[in-house]
């Protein structure tokens, strides 16, 4: 059976090893975790080049996860998902900087 199956019995692991469940419906918690991981990232990648491969990798990551039905793993994978959508709305990619919005059109 999926670890997906019984999402009451999860916990997530916080990066200074403490261990929460998250709210009903992730909740407040998941905000929480997010803008932890948030600074976690910006510390370990300053810069805004390339988030939108960034991106693309942690989805990739995330679906690899999710497939192989490994629940906690996809939980972690989700939210570096979430940090990254949210630093490129916040900071944007600048390996775009220089292109017109028709130039990056197929």
């Amino acid at each position: 059976m999926s670890e997906f199956a019984n999402p009451e019995s999860y916990e997530f692991e916080m990066l200074d090893g403490s261990r929460v469940k998250p709210a009903q419906g992730m909740g407040i918690n998941a905000f929480e975790m997010l803008q932890t991981e948030i600074v976690r990232a910006r510390t370990k990648f300053p810069g805004n080049r390339f988030l939108l491969a960034a991106l693309t990798e942690e989805v990739g990551e995330l679906a690899a996860e999710m497939l192989q039905g490994n629940r906690q793993k996809a939980m972690r994978e989700a939210l570096q998902v979430a940090c990254v959508a949210i630093r490129i709305f916040e900071e944007g990619d600048s390996s775009f900087a220089d292109q017109k919005p028709e130039e990056m059109l197929p």
